[in-house]
């Protein structure tokens, strides 16, 4: 079974389905130092995805479209190395029981609501530690 190519994203990127992968592309990649385009956006969307995966929140089997898109649109502010320490302080967070804040978000819902939460670490336990309440929390 031939290839076949679909589009997601803003024009940009592209799937290439084959019988047992799936590779990332980007049309008309400018070479930068060391790895072409295409190869770095490919490397952090995974990289990223992995980093997830590795601190076992909620576990993702496959790489959707859709996590493939929301992951680029975090990577245009963010590096992989500052999104993949943001995962790190959630999982810190989440897992600490001096903290009050439990929401499980996925990955997408996490790149969408908590990133920016999450960035720094000393703010994030200042911000969620159990002795300072959320203004939302019953009494």
């Amino acid at each position: 079974m031939p290839a076949k190519k679909r589009f997601i994203g803003s024009g940009d990127v592209f799937l290439e389905f084959g019988e047992n992968a799936i590779t990332i592309s980007i049309a008309n990649p400018k070479p930068a130092a060391g790895k072409p385009m295409w190869r770095k956006k490919r490397d952090g969307v995974v990289g990223i995805f992995n980093c997830w995966n590795g601190q076992k929140i909620i576990v993702h089997k496959k790489l959707t479209l859709e996590m493939i898109s929301t992951v680029n649109s975090a990577l245009k502010s963010y590096t992989e190395a500052e999104i993949c320490q943001a995962i790190r302080n959630y999982a810190e967070i989440l897992k600490g029981s001096e903290y009050y804040f439990k929401y499980t978000w996925t990955l997408r819902e996490f790149l969408k609501r908590g990133l920016e939460k999450f960035l720094d670490l000393e703010i994030a336990k200042k911000n969620f530690r159990r002795d300072r309440q959320s203004p939302f929390a019953k009494p």
